[in-house]
């Protein structure tokens, strides 16, 4: 109360505290003047750019926040911030034009120039250890939300990927720039991603373990599908890569792929390639999410170890060979346990510093 019985005046308080927000707004205000002085500013205008800049500011800082933890640091470095924006699909479109001072540049090596390791392996995997118990996870059933891409499903975690318990994640491993390799155990026509990879022949065969699973889920819809996609494509090189529609699928796109026979000339070279096919090909169609078998250890006689070695190899490559990517999640469905082992074995092996 004030000397003469009036009313207490209240504390003032500034704009910014009026709207919740910490960014000036007042200051916004003023630049929003000096810089449009032909223009009538408003009184929430510059409200709406304080609250715009500051929530991009605090999404950078996350995203930069989880880099640095990602590479064991304790302090956010430009480094860091120059990942995080590379990494976000949103951010990168929009500050596409921005250079951050000492912020580096992204990894982008062409893959003919990067040192090839010894192919293929002679260590035994007989005693590979089988995941541990602390480390399974059993799948939830949850609904896939829309994404921004051309797909209306995106597995946003995942947990969330699957259509029911049927498939269970056993192994999972982030790498330099963000994206996921997930081994699991399951069906594989019921993952609800947005492509899964259908290891076939020139002439789109579907004799093999996944192609008769996905023709008898699938049904005639997607058979004719596969025949009209054949028809109008032809019969698939080696390593080739195409796409149809997955009819009553979990997915959204089946992506057929000519897999190498083991013994035919440069069956090594030729399955990294069509594993790098197969994402180039995810990229191009906006996918966030594919779900791979063990490409060529089936009736292609690829041994399993051999083939796991370079199908990961080829994922980490790739994606140290890209700027951005729209892919976040890659899923190995597997089902026979030496799979399931070396699988996880060579996933805890395989080097992700970038």
């Amino acid at each position: 109360m004030s000397g003469r019985g009036g009313k207490a005046r209240k504390k003032p308080s500034s704009r910014s505290a009026r709207a919740g927000l910490q960014f000036p707004v007042g200051r916004m205000h003023r630049r929003l003047k000096s810089s449009t002085h032909h223009l009538r500013i408003g009184s929430g205008a510059p409200v709406y750019l304080a609250a715009c800049i500051e929530y991009l500011t605090a999404e950078i800082l996350e995203l930069a926040g989880n880099a640095a933890r990602d590479n064991k640091k304790l302090r956010i470095i430009p480094r860091h911030i120059q990942l995080a924006i590379g990494n976000d699909e949103e951010l990168h479109k929009l500050l596409s034009d921005v250079t951050i001072a000492s912020g580096g540049v992204l990894p982008h090596v062409h893959t003919e120039l990067l040192s090839k390791k010894a192919k293929g392996g002679g260590a035994s995997v007989a005693a590979a250890a089988a995941p541990k118990k602390s480390k399974v996870r059993v799948s939830r059933v949850g609904k896939s939300t829309p994404a921004k891409s051309n797909f209306s499903k995106k597995s946003g975690s995942s947990t969330k990927a699957f259509k029911n318990s049927e498939v269970t994640i056993l192994s999972e491993k982030q790498l330099f720039l963000g994206q996921k390799l997930i081994v699991t155990k399951g069906d594989i026509t019921k993952i609800s991603t947005d492509g899964i990879v259908h290891p076939t022949s020139s002439n789109f065969s579907h004799a093999g373990m996944i192609g008769g699973a996905l023709s008898s889920a699938g049904g005639k819809q997607y058979m004719d599908g596969v025949a009209k996609v054949e028809q109008e494509t032809g019969s698939l090189p080696v390593a080739g890569v195409t796409g149809s529609p997955a009819a009553n699928l979990s997915a959204q796109e089946v992506i057929h792929v000519h897999s190498p026979s083991w013994g035919s000339t440069d069956c090594q070279g030729n399955l990294e390639k069509a594993v790098r096919n197969i994402l180039d090909y995810a990229d191009k169609k906006g996918m966030k999410s594919v779900a791979i078998p063990s490409i060529g250890s089936g009736s292609n006689n690829f041994p399993k170890l051999t083939a796991a070695q370079i199908i990961l190899r080829s994922i980490a490559k790739y994606f140290v060979g890209v700027m951005s990517s729209s892919l976040k999640e890659v899923y190995f469905v597997l089902w026979d346990e030496e799979s399931i082992n070396i699988y996880t074995s060579e996933l805890n092996k395989l080097d992700v510093s970038g």
